[in-house]
């Protein structure tokens, strides 16, 4: 690996509410790939050295090995022909493999994206946080994450919040722990708008908004807020979390997966005890963020 890498590599960075930030290299090769990545994500070029976790995109090659010789702690992940991923548990590089014949496909590089911030939700979700699968919104600088299942409306209220609401994301966002131990929110790509070509739409994933509410979306006749049982929301929270990760859970040893699971419940936990939670009915014309205002 370190043969491909000059140490002169331009560097972006997403800075998180955790205080840490993320740096994201490239060798020449992959360079125009992470270009367009970090445009998607909003992110600033940056120095190396303030990164205090790094993802470093470079060629795929069977050759390739870590920078270290005892390669026992080294936990290696591979996507067929087109993707390797490196990383180890004490160590705050990341090495990311791409097939330089895939660079330009424009299904591939999309799907290499996704998969690539995978590593830094993996990191959140042992404990600080969670993506979820949710859209979220600003409105007076307070965050609130509308959830519900694939094909229930969370992009269409996106796109039908008026001008004083703000929508920030329509499908992902990450929630993280703070210094303070409250939980942030910030914007994760909607990646398929891109794998499907469209739209090119382009996120500020380092702005972070405080959670304030989390509303659970259901079609309905009548735009109204109703209370929810805290078990209830425990569960719908949880299942905000886990369906970001059942495409790949057929990737993880059993082991791994039993202690994903428990860390999402435990986050789903903490979420729900501190942030007020509502179920929003919502009609396809009416006025559902009304609703929402008036709660929050």
């Amino acid at each position: 690996m370190l043969r491909q890498i000059k140490g002169d590599e331009k560097t972006y960075k997403l800075t998180l509410s955790d205080g840490k930030v993320w740096g994201f290299s490239a060798t020449e090769s992959i360079a125009p790939w992470l270009k367009e990545l970090s445009t998607i994500m909003g992110l600033k070029e940056s120095n190396s050295k303030e990164a205090d976790n790094s993802l470093l995109f470079l060629a795929l090659n069977k050759d390739n090995l870590p920078p270290d010789s005892d390669l026992t702690d080294w936990k290696t992940y591979k996507q067929g022909a087109v993707y390797r991923m490196w990383s180890h548990h004490e160590k705050p590089e990341i090495f990311v493999e791409l097939n330089k014949d895939f660079i330009e496909h424009p299904e591939i590089k999309v799907v290499n994206m996704l998969l690539s911030l995978r590593s830094i939700f993996r990191h959140y979700s042992k404990c600080n946080g969670s993506p979820v699968h949710a859209a979220l919104a600003e409105l007076n600088g307070k965050g609130i994450l509308i959830t519900a299942s694939s094909g229930t409306g969370k992009s269409t209220c996106s796109r039908r919040f008026p001008p004083r609401f703000k929508p920030l994301s329509d499908d992902t966002a990450l929630i993280i722990r703070d210094k303070d131990d409250n939980f942030r929110v910030h914007p994760m790509p909607t990646w398929s708008d891109h794998l499907w070509g469209t739209r090119f739409s382009t996120y500020e994933s380092s702005h972070s908004v405080p959670l304030s509410a989390i509303f659970f979306l259901e079609q309905s006749d009548v735009d109204a807020i109703v209370p929810v049982k805290k078990a209830i929301a425990i569960q719908k929270i949880f299942e905000g979390l886990k369906q970001i990760w059942e495409r790949c859970w057929d990737k993880e040893d059993k082991q791994s997966q039993k202690m994903m699971i428990s860390n999402l419940f435990k986050t789903a936990c903490d979420i729900a005890d501190k942030t007020p939670y509502y179920t929003l009915k919502a009609t396809l014309h009416g006025k559902f963020y009304d609703e929402i205002e008036k709660v929050l």
